[in-house]
């Protein structure tokens, strides 16, 4: 009985497994089309980028068919690999801010610290002239 219940649960990890598996093929899916729309729509708005261009003409031996195959193939490509950079560099933000606020939050308690010592001292030393002047009038 144990052992089918472990089977039970293991079936049930890998149909969650299985179903995040898909999630992520399906997003990677949906970013490849995009970054094809995207270079679709550049290229029916006459955009090139003249460098890929020269280069996917020169690597296709001049045959335009295939240097446009070959130019969508590689700015699609480079579309990806920018997206990745920037996911990358907006990750580094966050953690960079999240770092800030946390130095932000230390000093802060650290100020915090200071203004009731602060206190303390001015309060002490309230006392202290209260008590002077108690025994200087008596």
């Amino acid at each position: 009985m144990h052992t089918r219940w472990m089977s039970l649960r293991d079936l049930k990890q890998q149909a969650k497994d299985l179903l995040r598996t898909k999630s992520r093929k399906l997003e990677a899916r949906e970013e490849e089309n995009e970054a094809y729309r995207v270079i679709g729509e550049e290229l029916a708005a006459g955009k090139k980028d003249m460098g890929a261009w020269t280069k996917a003409l020169a690597d296709s031996a001049g045959d335009e068919k295939a240097a446009e195959v070959l130019y969508i193939e590689r700015m699609v490509e480079l579309k990806e690999l920018r997206d990745l950079r920037d996911r990358k560099d907006l990750s580094r933000a966050i953690k960079e801010e999240e770092k800030r606020k946390e130095e932000q939050r230390k000093e802060d308690e650290k100020i915090g610290c200071l203004s009731a010592l602060g206190l303390l001292f001015a309060l002490a030393f309230g006392f202290l002239i209260y008590e002077i002047f108690l025994s200087s009038s008596s």
